[in-house]
């Protein structure tokens, strides 16, 4: 089925990759014409590009086609819903972590081809997080605490060394040495709470992050309807390096120590304000609320998170 497909390029996702990286692309672009798609290419030039070429895409466009990772996929998910274009989302997997991309199950080339050629459109949920500096939507998960710290340890460098499950238990162990902890209060709609350390909260919309390698929350999916809470208060090195390697196995919500919770919106501020950790991205600072938009975004799948 030949689509009219407006096809977004982050020549910088994961970290960059040169030459490799950009005749893969344009071997995915050729292909998608050759089976009779009409593509139109762009390339990002910076942060906040995606979200300006989704946004300004031709009333004709069917699909918006993120090539990067999971930076590029949430900057181009939040240009089609500013500019309430009906286009579906679709997610080439060019990144470090490429979770979205798994979980709508385009992980691969052939997977996504068949996506493209065969799909039709599907619509799962959006986490819109509201902050002093304006409103966001998340695809995978958005939080403070040690999880800013990890994204912002986890450098481009970091992930061309170490590649993409690795980096993120680097940048995580990077971040641990230095990590202290700030006075944080959270509120939902069923409960509130304070500590003067907060370690770490999460609001996830995905069962999945950093490559598939943390298991934010095993039961989460992308269209559930609900948010999936983490939270650990005050924690010393070796406790919270403890709770890390049972997130990695997805074992973490049987700790006691441990708050995992179900919630439509999350509200959280620290003292000082911190910088939110979305989509593998730092952006905006708290205090923030995190609330679920339910089946607002369209997207194109093959199998993936159902």
């Amino acid at each position: 089925m030949p689509r009219r497909i407006l096809a977004i390029r982050n020549p910088a996702a994961g970290g960059g990759g040169g030459s490799r990286r950009a005749a893969r692309a344009a071997a995915l672009v050729q292909h998608l014409r050759a089976a009779g798609h009409a593509v139109d290419e762009r390339v990002t030039a910076g942060p906040g590009d995606a979200i300006r070429l989704a946004a300004s895409a031709d009333d004709d466009v069917e699909v918006v086609l993120s090539i990067g990772g999971d930076g590029t996929a949430n900057e181009t998910a939040n240009g089609l819903l500013r500019a309430g274009h009906p286009a579906a989302l679709a997610v080439a997997a060019f990144g470090t972590g490429n979770d979205v991309a798994q979980l709508l199950g385009t992980g691969s080339i052939p997977a996504l081809l068949h996506a493209l050629d065969s799909a039709a459109p599907s619509r799962i949920d959006t986490l819109e997080i509201r902050h002093p500096g304006g409103v966001r939507h998340a695809l995978l998960f958005a939080g403070c605490g040690l999880a800013t710290g990890l994204l912002d340890r986890t450098t481009p460098l970091v992930k061309r060394w170490f590649g993409g499950r690795g980096s993120y238990a680097v940048g995580f162990l990077r971040a641990l040495w230095t990590h202290q902890g700030r006075p944080m209060r959270v509120r939902t709609p069923e409960a509130s709470w304070d500590t003067p350390s907060g370690t770490v909260l999460v609001a996830a919309k995905a069962r999945q992050a950093g490559g598939g390698s943390l298991h934010l929350a095993p039961g989460a999916r992308l269209d559930d309807g609900t948010l999936h809470g983490i939270w650990l208060g005050p924690a010393g090195r070796i406790a919270t390096l403890g709770h890390f390697l049972r997130l990695t196995r997805g074992t973490h919500a049987r700790h006691p120590a441990l708050r995992c919770f179900r919630a439509s919106w999350i509200e959280v501020a620290t003292d000082p304000p911190m910088p939110l950790a979305v989509d593998g991205d730092l952006l905006g600072s708290t205090p923030a609320c995190f609330e679920v938009r339910p089946r607002c975004l369209q997207v194109l799948r093959s199998e993936g998170d159902r």
